[in-house]
């Protein structure tokens, strides 16, 4: 004899339940794919944005590079001596051309969407006076800060910036961030880039809102 089980309230309960949970994984998988294509989106529109504005001959004259991801970058040896975070007087005229062109290039595109232009001053791994690796790191973070506050420093001076987008403007999205060692960039064969881990990154962060132009 078969017996057959009939279905009870508590089966239904947890079909239910079973389908409610993968409803929620499936708008969980949604939202990730979308945020992760709306910012490679970004990306992509303020890497378009500023080789629109500093084109080759441009990047040459100012000694510029753009990442693929809208990063404009300055090398250590452009910008300050070894160890030091004075700025050259050669790179205080290049940020007196290129800030006021690159601020106002983003801030007419994406205006109230910037969350954030970032700073960032970066060294590789050494450092002379260390003992350890662990030391080598602090010295670093030190120095990458200062000279990443010294780059904004000498932004809150160029008088261009004053009229446009203000100076309350800057100050309030522009941070300077000093990161040591902890962003290497590494050759291809996977050793550390000593000397284009030494730079100034200028990085722009965007809100989640709808993109503009």
């Amino acid at each position: 004899m078969i017996f057959k089980r009939q279905k009870t309230q508590d089966d239904s309960f947890w079909i239910t339940m079973a389908d409610l949970l993968a409803c929620i994984m499936l708008i969980f998988m949604f939202l990730t794919f979308y945020y992760v294509h709306r910012g490679l989106l970004q990306e992509r529109g303020v890497y378009d944005a500023l080789k629109e504005e500093f084109d080759e001959e441009k990047q040459k004259e100012l000694g510029i590079t753009i990442t693929k991801d809208g990063i404009i970058r300055f090398s250590e040896n452009a910008a300050f001596e070894i160890n030091k975070y004075q700025l050259k007087p050669e790179f205080k005229r290049v940020l007196s051309l290129f800030i006021p062109a690159y601020i106002n290039k983003i801030y007419d595109k994406y205006g109230g969407n910037i969350m954030e232009i970032r700073i960032e001053g970066h060294t590789s791994s050494e450092f002379a006076a260390a003992k350890t690796a662990e030391e080598a790191y602090i010295l670093n973070m030190e120095l990458s800060q200062n000279r990443a506050r010294e780059v904004l420093n000498y932004i809150l001076t160029i008088e261009e910036l004053k009229q446009k987008p203000g100076l309350d403007w800057i100050k309030k999205k522009i941070t300077a961030n000093g990161l040591s060692s902890s962003r290497l960039i590494y050759k291809s064969g996977g050793k550390e880039d000593f000397v284009n881990s030494k730079r100034v990154d200028f990085r722009i962060l965007l809100e989640a809102g709808d993109e503009q132009n």
